[in-house]
């Protein structure tokens, strides 16, 4: 028997992002306490930060993937995955590149921060799979499956890619005896560089494993009968273009976005009010954090070539489903599909919103040296909202113990992963380089994992705090002499 599953359409967008499909990138180097211009990936208060007074980005990368169905293997074996089905769970998948260019934070003063940075990135997210789907995909024997009914209610598969302008202000906006607050804002100008989605809405049909025999080669051809529900695709139409004729432009599809950020660090020692940031109080004792990220969409026109398609009844053999072998392109793959099953035009444009994202974090330092931070990074938007198009980040909860001084650091971020689950990394800062994995603890202990990624980073930092010329008042030594200051009202920075 012969049955080439991956050839309905469907079935062959849920293969391909279950296999090319985590969240967040740079995972356990993002609240550290020497981030310099990467504090602004998640919360841009950071970059007020007085341990880095300026920091030159030359090129950082990292690549993240996780799921919640394929076990990869790390180990040397005859399956590079491990597949544990038939499964009742529903798929969810990302897959997330990022690639930050050439870019600078300069620490104006004690009390003003500023930042520019470039970055270009590309996510694809799969929710919502259908277990029945999955299976049939998936499993080495579909036999089981014969005349029953694969559902596929809500999947989608959304994907888009595009590239970043930033310019980020950070600002000490209140303190007090023993604490400072920070705001800042990036205000950002986004390209679209690609996007595309397909949604499934209340698909339906049975599986029948011989509806065509072949008595010469004595081989059974499979597909699906009595099919039923809709699918809508849709992509920008400069991809149509991609090939031989395409060329990168940084202001494709313009836009603006945002970031917002706030912290809070606490000092054990009292502020000193008469100059800036001495020895005693440039390291927090703990640190807190609220961040919003990517807030904003890009709009693409949509290519004529998108389709929405409606099955009523009629029986697909998966065999005949093949691409031909002179459609190359995009253009005349979606051209192929789209007659075959008798698709017609979507609207002539569509919105894909950033993956907005709600980031907590909280530091604690034990000493100059040794520090815990922790961060929870959630959605604000994503496919739970049923006409949602847009990227979005997972869920994931990462504590990261950590151990470093200005020209070196080690980490170990301890993660839970809300589709792949837990996960232990390290990573490593010596000098200007960065290399880390969020993933590489965990699969190297037990030979395989939902999720993996890596990282990279090289940049040029500069340490220290610049101290503020005496004023009037010399400033007191003690903690006692301080709070006579501040009693008696003597003059203070704000």
């Amino acid at each position: 028997m012969k049955c080439p599953r991956l050839s309905f359409l469907i079935i062959l967008f849920y293969f391909f992002t279950i296999h090319i499909s985590k969240a967040q990138s740079f995972t356990g180097y993002d609240v550290t306490s020497y981030p310099g211009v990467y504090g602004t990936l998640y919360n841009p208060a950071n970059i007020l930060d007085h341990r880095v007074r300026g920091d030159i980005n030359l090129a950082g990368f990292s690549v993240a993937e996780a799921n919640n169905i394929v076990k990869l293997r790390f180990k040397s074996t005859d399956d590079a995955a491990t597949i544990n089905f038939p499964t009742n769970k529903i798929g969810r998948a990302s897959l997330q590149t990022d690639a930050l260019g050439p870019s600078f934070m300069i620490r104006l003063s004690d009390k003003n921060a500023f930042a520019v940075t470039t970055r270009f990135r590309a996510q694809v997210n799969a929710d919502k799979l259908s277990a029945p789907v999955l299976n049939l995909s998936l499993l080495k024997d579909v036999k089981s499956l014969n005349n029953l009914p694969i559902t596929a209610p809500g999947g989608t598969l959304q994907a888009q890619a595009w590239n970043e302008l930033a310019f980020t202000y950070s600002r000490q906006v209140a303190i007090s005896d023993f604490g400072v607050w920070k705001a800042a804002v990036s205000l950002k100008v986004v390209s679209g560089q690609g996007a595309a989605y397909l949604k499934t809405n209340n698909v339906r049909f049975i599986y029948n494993d011989s509806l065509r025999a072949d008595p010469v080669q004595q081989i059974a051809y499979g597909g699906a009968t009595n099919t039923s529900g809709t699918v809508n695709l849709a992509y920008a139409d400069f991809m149509d273009d991609w090939g031989d004729q395409y060329s990168y432009n940084f202001f494709r599809k313009p836009s603006l976005a945002a970031d917002l950020g706030v912290t809070y660090e606490y000092r054990d020692v009292m502020q000193v009010y008469g100059t800036a940031y001495s020895e005693n109080t440039l390291n927090y004792k703990w640190k807190a954090g609220a961040s919003i990220t990517d807030i904003g969409s890009i709009k693409y026109n949509a290519s004529p070539n998108s389709a929405s398609v409606r099955f009523a009844g009629k029986t697909y053999i998966f065999e005949d489903l093949a691409v031909p072998a002179d459609s190359t392109t995009l253009q005349q793959v979606i051209r192929y599909y789209k007659k075959t099953f008798n698709g017609t035009s979507g609207a002539p444009y569509f919105s894909m919103a950033l993956p907005t994202t709600l980031h907590l974090m909280f530091d604690y330092s034990f000493n100059k040296w040794f520090s815990t931070a922790a961060h929870f990074s959630m959605p604000v938007l994503g496919s739970t909202f049923p006409y949602y198009t847009g990227t979005h980040n997972m869920s994931i909860l990462t504590v990261t113990p950590r151990a470093e001084l200005p020209w070196v650091g080690a980490y170990m971020p301890i993660s839970y992963h809300f589709a792949a689950g837990l996960q232990v990394g390290g990573a490593l800062r010596l000098g200007p380089l960065v290399v880390g994995s969020a993933t590489a603890i965990s699969s190297l202990m037990l030979g395989k994992g939902k999720g993996v990624d890596g990282y990279f980073i090289l940049r040029i930092p500069f340490f220290g705090y610049r101290d503020y010329e005496l004023e009037d008042v010399p400033p007191a030594h003690t903690k006692m002499g301080r709070l006579v200051q501040r009693m008696f009202s003597c003059p203070r920075r704000i």
